[in-house]
């Protein structure tokens, strides 16, 4: 599959098992309500997003449930340092 999408892009396929994992990785430590209060704002537009008052906002308000996912992110992230085993990427 990854081979196919590098043809498709014309890029080497560990390049474009690289994005695929960072997207992966990213899409699991950004909370979904981040995502849902940017309105799916892209990563390239993440900067303006945040500095949008109205996005600005909605994240204060959900700041107890932020901390929240982003504890439980750093908790498997210290597991994973322990288990070396459990610290495998993962694709969502």
């Amino acid at each position: 599959m990854l081979a196919r999408l590098a043809e498709e892009l014309e890029e080497e396929t560990d390049h474009v098992y690289r994005r695929v994992l960072d997207l992966s990785l990213s899409s699991w430590v950004l909370a979904q309500p981040t995502v849902d209060a940017l309105k799916d704002a892209p990563l390239t537009e993440l900067g303006s997003a945040l500095g949008n008052p109205e996005h600005l906002a909605r994240l204060q308000r959900l700041e107890p449930l932020l901390r929240q996912h982003y504890g439980r992110v750093e908790a498997d992230s210290d597991k994973a340092s322990i288990s070396p085993d459990r610290g495998q990427p993962r694709l969502v």
